[in-house]
Formats: C-alpha cells, sequence, structure tokens
C-alpha cells in the first residue's frame, strides 16, 4: 500500500528537522507506544493498537536511513504482533519558505492476519493513522 501527501507548516523547516530527528518527540505522534528505546543505530518501540477488529500489543524496530539536513529524510520499520508484522518505508520531503511545504510518501507491506482484513479496512485505518500522524506533528511543531 503506498499514500503520500503533504501539508503547510507555520514553523521555521529548523524547527520540523530538530522535531523529525527527535524519535522520542516523534514517537508522541504514533499511536498507542508505550516504550521507546535507543539500540545500536536505531529504536525499539512497544505498543498497543487496534487496526479494525484486531487489538493487541506490537513490537517494531526503526531506523532513519537517509538524512539530508533540513531538506530529506527516510525512516524504514519492521513492526510484529497481533498475527501479523508491517513493514514501513516513509520519507519526509521539507521545502523552503514560508510557510515550509512539507510532502511525505508512504510504503506500507502487510503480512499475516493483518494482510487478511483486506485491503478496504487495512487502507482506511492506515490512512486514518498516517493523517493523524502528520496533523500531530503539524501541531507539536507549529504550537512549541
Amino acid at each position: 500500500m503506498n499514500y503520500s501527501g503533504d501539508f503547510q507548516l507555520n514553523a521555521p523547516r529548523e524547527k520540523l528537522w530538530g522535531f523529525l530527528t527527535t524519535a522520542e518527540e516523534v514517537s508522541q505522534c504514533f499511536p498507542g507506544i508505550t516504550e521507546i528505546k535507543r539500540e545500536g543505530e536505531g529504536y525499539r518501540v512497544k505498543g498497543r493498537v487496534g487496526i479494525g477488529p484486531i487489538r493487541g500489543d506490537y513490537n517494531a524496530n526503526f531506523k532513519y536511513t537517509e538524512l539530508v539536513p533540513q531538506s530529506k529524510m527516510t525512516i524504514t520499520a519492521r513492526g510484529t504482533g497481533m498475527g501479523g508484522s508491517i513493514d514501513l518505508s516513509a520519507s519526509v520531503m521539507i521545502g523552503e519558505g514560508s510557510p515550509v511545504k512539507v510532502s511525505w510518501i508512504a510504503e506500507l507491506k502487510v503480512g499475516g492476519v493483518l494482510a487478511s482484513l483486506g485491503a478496504r479496512v487495512m487502507d482506511s485505518v492506515a490512512k486514518k493513522m498516517v493523517e493523524d500522524l502528520f496533523q500531530c506533528m503539524k501541531q507539536k511543531v507549529e504550537g512549541s
């Protein structure tokens, strides 16, 4: 599943970059995260989430795989739990000017029980989660 979007940010790009590259801050915008720990070059997170009729705990690892200061970043992640797995690659591109245009693309691969929910259920849930994530980031960066 592929998703993309953009939004306008009324804050300096340096402030957004600082937020995006601080995993502990970004993690506040992901639903259900209960723990985040640095492990080597990446991070391990634990959480609880509901996707359609399936609810439960998950574990995930993620790392920053591409960092172009104040311009672009890519995160890759793999999570397991609730009888399924999710692989994610997400990139955020930060424009210049004021307001700052922020564009993003994400590729999500789902396996196991989660995949059996079907594309329609997974698509609507994933889309809502991604939209909520970026709305939260926007609020935190503009509001602080």
